[in-house]
């Protein structure tokens, strides 16, 4: 008889402590949110640029299209 009541306690505060999880790790993940917009905002202010993988492989020149200007007697080797 004693032991069903004690296992009761512990099924009771084992539901309380589990509600504590999950009440503790959605204001973490609010906390994160805020702390990534938060510096998503302070970067922008400060004017850091943000790196852009588009832009990471793209050239201006390319290599094999014949440069505009023709080359001068000292650079043909």
């Amino acid at each position: 008889m004693q032991s069903c009541w004690i296992t009761r306690c512990y099924e009771a505060e084992n539901t309380e402590l589990k509600q504590e999880v999950s009440k503790l790790r959605a204001q973490l993940a609010k906390e994160k949110q805020v702390e990534k917009q938060l510096q998503a905002h302070l970067t922008e202010i400060q004017g850091v640029k943000r790196f852009d993988p588009s832009k990471a492989f793209r050239h201006d020149v390319k290599e094999n299209v014949m440069p505009k200007a023709p080359l001068r007697e000292g650079n043909k080797r």
